[in-house]
């Protein structure tokens, strides 16, 4: 039996730049070469999330069209945001976290280990206060005994969330003011972590684990592959569709800042992607249930990290072996070959400074580190 391609309606709802607008791409229609878009947005009304479909853009219809029409709804049924006196003047950061779980909830994405972090570390701080309240020196405060217990990644990622709260109920029309949480706060400032990984893979540590993996998933050890020869994050692996693959010989993913990015890739990796055989887009790699990979890489990867014991003794993370490893040997194995500049390496790493290149110095050879002594030199 004939089976027909899913309608607009069947496909999934792809995040634009604007809180809660959408849009899905047609299988059948097409504007300007490329799959036709439908954009949607989603409100609450009386507590309740509705969506509304705005148009296509074969019509004319853009995010930002479909954003203001949003903003109008909103407005008809809270009473024009804008209106301060409508506004809660005491609205706190526990209500615009629920306001982010909602969200999330909606968009079918888990919101776990996000309440866990506020149950856990925020709320006992700020949880009951106004925003407008919350002064540097509470923020202060808060940071100095979260470092107490946690890491600094762990506290930059307890503000990180806290700061997203209260976007988001800005852009909803529930708060109005300064976001307490800012990072423009010059006063307010977070620990850098050091998380450079020192641990890669040696040549022979890689192929035993790839075979290993191959035995166990081979979706596990493809994707693993992937990144060992393109030095793409797990989380970008998620995100590679069937139309990811360019006849340029590039990949196109979403990075994890939400921008359109492209990496080389050799030809066997390409090839490696095509026997999925995935439709534009359907995810190359997905969940054991089909669908996006929202919960990490399969536990596969750990156990067969442990069973084959390279973890063995390691007890400073950094020298621990985990999925971003095969990143972290495309990289050292890069600069290791004397081939490669510490330039053409930000470059290929998509690093945003050469501070998170530098990382990767000590492995030059030799003969190209010395090199560096010229700057030395010419300064002495």
């Amino acid at each position: 039996m004939a089976t027909h391609p899913p309608t607009a309606k069947q496909q999934p709802r792809i995040k634009t730049k604007f809180s809660g607008v959408y849009y899905r791409e047609s299988n059948t229609k097409r504007h300007r070469g490329k799959p036709d878009q439908a954009f949607l947005i989603w409100y609450k009304d009386a507590g309740r999330a509705r969506w509304k479909t705005i148009g296509w853009a074969s019509e004319g219809i853009t995010a930002q069209y479909a954003n203001t029409q949003r903003i109008k709804i909103i407005s008809t049924l809270q009473g024009s945001p804008s209106d301060t006196d409508r506004l809660n003047p005491d609205y706190t950061l526990t209500e615009a976290a629920n306001l982010w779980f909602t969200h999330r909830e909606l968009e079918s994405k888990s919101t776990k280990r996000e309440r866990q972090r506020y149950e856990r570390h925020l709320r006992r701080y700020f949880g009951s206060l106004p925003l407008r309240a919350l002064t540097t020196d509470m923020l202060l405060s808060a940071r100095n005994k979260l470092q107490e217990t946690l890491s600094d990644e762990s506290v930059r990622k307890c503000f990180a969330f806290t700061r997203s709260c209260v976007n988001l109920a800005t852009s909803e029309g529930w708060y109005t003011g300064p976001n307490p949480f800012s990072t423009n706060n010059t006063r307010f400032t977070l620990p850098i972590p050091d998380n450079g990984a020192l641990r890669y893979f040696s040549p022979s540590e890689a192929s035993m684990l790839l075979e290993a993996l191959k035995l166990r998933s081979m979706q596990v050890h493809d994707m693993s592959l992937v990144s060992l020869k393109t030095g793409l994050r797990a989380a970008e692996i998620f995100l590679l569709r069937g139309d990811s693959i360019e006849q340029s010989g590039h990949l196109r993913f979403i990075s994890k800042h939400g921008n359109m990015q492209r990496v080389h890739a050799p030809a066997d990796i390409l090839a490696l992607l095509k026997t999925y055989k995935r439709s534009s887009n359907e995810f190359i790699f997905q969940a054991r249930g089909g669908g996006q990979i929202e919960y990490g890489i399969s536990s596969v990867f750990g156990d067969t990290v442990k069973r084959l014991g390279l973890n063995k003794g390691a007890t400073d993370p950094k020298l621990r072996i985990r999925f971003h490893t095969w990143r972290h040997t495309f990289a050292s194995w890069l600069a290791q070959s004397g081939e490669v500049t510490l330039h053409e390496l930000m470059t290929m790493m998509r690093h945003k400074n050469l501070q998170m290149t530098l990382r990767y110095a000590h492995l030059i050879p030799d003969d190209h580190r010395k090199k560096l002594s010229i700057i030395d030199r010419m300064m002495s």
